[in-house]
């Protein structure tokens, strides 16, 4: 155990001393921190404080009731023409103004004017409440405001289990995909980490010293300890900055204040991420000990992140039918079941039992993934600089092999 841990902290060490890790570490932080601040600065800049103006020939505005909010309500400004209202936007005096005609009741239609830039959606929502107001009696009042706020819609299980509402309804769908696109970008890191870790110091024959005091399982346990260690780092660190970017923007825009996010998708994530990476570390140290040269080892490698990326092919049927026959055969299946039921997971309602079996099913190929790597790793150390074939490769993995050699 303690060669095994000392093999994981040579490699997680010599990969997160590397210019390229640090690169690739603090690009996203960054690139989150330019995508906040831009977006503070268009809004800070397009924030208009100034009275909004309206001319009322219905009369339905007479009492010039202000209803009642907890935020602060831009100020509602009476003119008793459209000369008078259009003199204050042109001095700068008004952000714009309303004119409601005499048949409003009847239409409901009004003219908006502005200058150069049309007032911001949440000014003409707050003149939409004001009219609400005036046109319910006795207010302002909690009746008034609760018609004035209108209904929330909330949805179920029928067990319980979840909820969906208005506010977080967009982040159940749109978490599943950021978490998919999230996990493609870890599995190309990881499976080039991989990769690169075995050929390098096969085709520098540094594998023939370390295996005269290791075993094969020693050292591919290490090195996947220690990949992983460098995995979670980076993965620490852009959740680390998207959590910051988060407690900025939910404090800069008011409409995030209110929005719960997904835990229990945070949860399935981070139980189905582990055994996960455990899969594809092993399967591409099985190729970095079956090809001689890193570049074959990619082209190979290529091919087999298709099998992990596949359910967003088919993003379609998740959105049209998440519990048909076919996406439930990719939730069992090792190399689909992460994505298929992170996305799954934002259009539909996972039964435990399937949650269950997917995990106990890519747990146990995540061990046979790296203990047959350890197996190919063995023999392909017996043949340097010759290409292992397929049919040796699963010579490497037969029970028998090992009394063979």
């Amino acid at each position: 155990m303690r060669k095994l841990w000392l093999v994981a902290k040579q490699e997680y060490l010599k990969r997160v001393a590397k210019r390229s890790f640090l690169i690739g570490t603090l690009l996203i932080p960054i690139v989150f921190g330019i995508i906040i601040g831009v977006t503070i600065f268009i809004f800070e800049r397009d924030k208009d404080e100034n009275p909004f103006g309206f001319v009322d020939h219905s009369g339905v505005l007479a009492a010039g009731l202000i209803p009642e909010s907890e935020d602060a309500m831009i100020e509602m400004r009476a003119f008793p023409d459209e000369a008078s209202a259009q003199a204050a936007l042109e001095a700068g005096e008004i952000q714009g103004y309303h004119v409601i005609p005499g048949d409003f009741l009847e239409t409901l239609e009004v003219d908006l004017y502005y200058w150069d830039e049309r007032p911001n959606r949440d000014v003409l929502i707050a003149f939409d409440d004001f009219v609400r107001a005036n046109l319910l009696p006795n207010g302002p009042n909690t009746l008034q405001q609760r018609i004035i706020d209108g209904t929330v819609l909330n949805i179920r299980s029928v067990d319980g289990s979840r909820e969906f509402s208005e506010e977080t309804g967009f982040f159940n769908v749109i978490f599943p995909l950021v978490a998919a696109m999230f996990f493609i970008f870890v599995v190309m890191g990881a499976s080039g980490y991989f990769l690169q870790a075995i050929t390098d110091e096969k085709e520098n024959r540094t594998m023939e010293i370390a295996i005269t005091s290791l075993s094969p399982e020693q050292l591919i346990g290490g090195k996947s300890l220690g990949l992983l260690g460098v995995a979670l780092t980076q993965v620490s660190v852009w959740v680390l900055s998207i959590a910051v970017a988060w407690m900025v923007a939910n404090q800069t825009f008011d409409g995030l204040q209110d929005i719960r996010l997904p835990w229990d998708i945070m949860l399935v994530f981070v139980f189905f991420f582990v055994p996960t990476f455990a899969l594809i570390g092993g399967m591409m140290t099985a190729i970095g000990g079956a090809v001689t040269e890193l570049q074959e080892g990619q082209q190979i490698a290529g091919i087999l992140n298709l099998l992990f990326t596949f359910p967003l092919f088919i993003m379609a049927i998740v959105m049209s039918d998440p519990n048909s026959p076919f996406l439930i055969f990719l939730s069992f299946w090792p190399t689909t079941s992460f994505l298929t039921i992170t996305l799954r997971w934002g259009f539909t309602i996972i039964p435990i039992w399937q949650l269950a079996l997917s995990w106990i099913t890519l747990v146990a190929a995540a061990g046979v993934s790296v203990w047959a790597a350890a197996r190919i790793f063995r023999i392909g150390m017996l043949r340097y600089g010759q290409r292992m074939t397929f049919e040796a490769v699963l010579a490497a993995i037969r029970p028998s092999s090992s009394s063979q050699r």
